[in-house]
């Protein structure tokens, strides 16, 4: 029978004596080599005449196999002394190799059971309809005192508590002609401490403005609340 590894051999590389591969034959043509092995012996095979006459001799055994154990095997079959620890060490390994196939099967049907069960329970997570989002408290409008500056406004406060601080709300209506600006700032005077910026804008006469800020006092630390011109000249205030 041919080998099924044919074509002009090189010279053998490795020195005299027990072959290193000798015992991969079995393991070989039973396909219970690693793909790297299997490469690896395949050069082998091109300058190893001994081991491909193995190969050779072997060839005919993946049919009888499938049909015999190794005990039985080991009972009845006639072989040169050397062949059969080959066979069956080979027959091991294919059965070992198909063993930790099966394992990793079987985790990778768990892996996957696992993520399919993350992903419906995100999915049924996701689904839930999301609550409705509490509705502040509308705003107490509260009328701000006018001063004598040179912005004539109409303005309104509203004041929030929160968990930071203070949510201050003004609106306000500048009179004037249309043509004209003012930067306005939101000032907040606390008691026994220092006074905060916490907004500004540019007013133009005759258009409504509405604005929000916080501060970071509470309402029971503010003293008073005020809109300033940049040159600190007060145009409205309130105070609680």
């Amino acid at each position: 029978m041919r080998s099924p590894i044919s074509g002009p051999a090189s010279p053998n590389p490795y020195p005299p004596g027990p072959c290193p591969y000798e015992m991969n034959d079995g393991a070989y043509v039973l396909g219970a080599l690693a793909p790297a092995e299997r490469a690896e012996y395949e050069r082998h095979l091109a300058v190893c005449p001994p081991c491909r006459e193995a190969i050779a001799q072997l060839a005919v055994l993946p049919g009888l196999l499938g049909r015999l154990d190794p005990q039985t095997a080991e009972r009845s079959v006639s072989a040169p002394p050397s062949l059969l620890p080959r066979v069956l060490a080979a027959v091991r390994a294919q059965r070992a190799a198909a063993r930790r196939r099966r394992l990793l099967t079987a985790v990778s049907g768990v892996v996957a059971a696992l993520a399919l069960a993350l992903v419906v329970g995100i999915g049924a997570h996701l689904a839930q309809p999301a609550a409705p989002p509490a509705t502040p408290a509308p705003v107490a409008w509260r009328p701000m005192s006018v001063g004598e500056g040179p912005v004539r406004v109409d303005a309104e406060i509203g004041i929030q508590e929160q968990a930071s601080g203070t949510l201050v709300s003004v609106r306000c209506l500048y009179h004037g002609d249309s043509d004209r600006t003012w930067q306005v700032l939101l000032i907040v005077y606390p008691r026994d401490e220092e006074a905060e910026s916490i907004g500004s804008w540019v007013a133009t006469g005759g258009r409504p403005v509405e604005v929000s800020a916080i501060t970071r006092y509470s309402p029971e630390q503010i003293d008073r609340i005020e809109l300033q011109t940049r040159n600190r000249t007060t145009i409205a205030w309130w105070s609680p």
